[in-house]
C-alpha cells in the first residue's frame, strides 16, 4: 500500500507505459507500467524490470513512487513519456537505499558529513553486503570510502 492507501500489486484498471532511467552497466530506459492519479501525477506499479535483488539494475524509481512525467525522443527516433521527477517516494522500506545506489552510482551524492549522518543505515548495509562478496559499481564503494573520509 501507498500513502494514498492505493494498493499497487492489485491495480486492475488501466496503465499506461512510461520510461525508467536504469543504469545496467550503462544508463538506458525501460518500460514500466504506470497508474495515472492526477494530471501529470502518475503511480509506478511493480514490474519485471524492477528487480531490489539485483545490484546492476539500478531504477531512478521504484514502484510506489508517484511521479511527473516528460516527453522524451529517443536515440533511435520514437518518443515516449519518461519519469522525469519525484513527487510522492514510495513507502517501501528501502526507498533510500535504492536512491544512494542510483545516485551515487552517478557521482550524484554530495560528498560532506549531513550526507553521511542522513545515509548512515543504507551505508552500513552496502558495507555489510559487499564484505559477504556481493557486487556494487565502483562508483558506490569510492563514494562511501570518500564519506567515511570527510569526517576524519
Amino acid at each position: 500500500m501507498t500513502d494514498n492507501n492505493i494498493d499497487i500489486d492489485n491495480i486492475k484498471e488501466a496503465t499506461d507505459k512510461v520510461y525508467v532511467r536504469l543504469i545496467d552497466g550503462a544508463t538506458a530506459w525501460v518500460p514500466t507500467n504506470a497508474h495515472k492519479l492526477d494530471d501529470n501525477e502518475y503511480l509506478i506499479l511493480p514490474d519485471e524490470e524492477f528487480d531490489e535483488n539485483d545490484p546492476i539494475n539500478l531504477c531512478e524509481f521504484i514502484p510506489g513512487d508517484i511521479v511527473a512525467l516528460d516527453k522524451q525522443t529517443f536515440q533511435d527516433g520514437t518518443t515516449g513519456l519518461v519519469c522525469r521527477q519525484l513527487i510522492k517516494p514510495s513507502n517501501r522500506p528501502d526507498k533510500k537505499y535504492f536512491d544512494f545506489l542510483f545516485k551515487a552510482t552517478l557521482g550524484q551524492i554530495g560528498i560532506n558529513a549531513t550526507t553521511l549522518d542522513n545515509f548512515k543505515t543504507e551505508i552500513e548495509k552496502i558495507k555489510l553486503q559487499h564484505s559477504t562478496g556481493q557486487y556494487f559499481y565502483p562508483a558506490i564503494l569510492t563514494t562511501i570510502d570518500q564519506l567515511d573520509n570527510c569526517t576524519k
